[in-house]
């Protein structure tokens, strides 16, 4: 009997060790950020390991002294990209999605902004390119404003930003379009 709790209890563990996604690394000149899905709930588990210059660390879901999380339990963050000291995180569960930038040496949200997640976020040394939420969608404004608030939902004018960084200035170009939003 003993043995046979044992297998089961050995086999529910492989389960449940294959359910869970290999955490995910990225690495600036000082700081490594390890993220994994949760599980049972939205959102992110996040781990920011301090570097000492030339130190590389294992990708590993791991809590050393020093290191810190972002988030809690209750925050929905995902991970988008690391430039330099700036973690790039998508906020959210629904399709109004916040794009926010982390300060990992302040600790500090530097940035949020509505975006449009339909459009991949790019993030590249030095800069953040992304479609920012820049108002409401009006009848006027938007071809599509009457399909959309048929469906139950609202419109928003998006148009493609860049945010460079680390000083934070964004500048807004290209056409304006219309999104859906809820």
């Amino acid at each position: 009997m003993r043995r046979r709790v044992v297998v089961i209890l050995s086999l529910l563990l492989l389960a449940s060790a294959a359910e869970a996604a290999p955490p995910k690394c990225l690495q600036s000149t000082r700081f490594q950020v390890v993220h994994m899905p949760r599980t049972g709930s939205p959102g992110s588990h996040i781990v920011v390991q301090p570097l000492r210059p030339g130190q590389n660390r294992p990708c590993m879901f791991r809590r050393w002294v020093g290191d810190f999380s972002v988030g809690g339990p209750e925050d929905t963050f995902y991970v988008l990209g690391l430039s330099g000291d700036v973690l790039v995180l998508d906020e959210g569960t629904g399709p109004a999605r916040m794009l926010a930038f982390y300060n990992l040496a302040t600790r500090r949200t530097s940035f949020t902004r509505s975006y449009d997640d339909e459009v991949p976020v790019k993030v590249e040394a030095g800069k953040v390119t992304f479609w920012a939420v820049t108002g409401p969608g009006e009848p006027a404004t938007c071809r599509q404003f009457k399909d959309y608030a048929a469906k139950g939902l609202g419109a928003a004018l998006a148009q493609q930003a860049v945010i460079t960084l680390p000083d934070g200035q964004e500048e807004l170009s290209g056409p304006v379009r219309c999104i859906a939003r809820q």
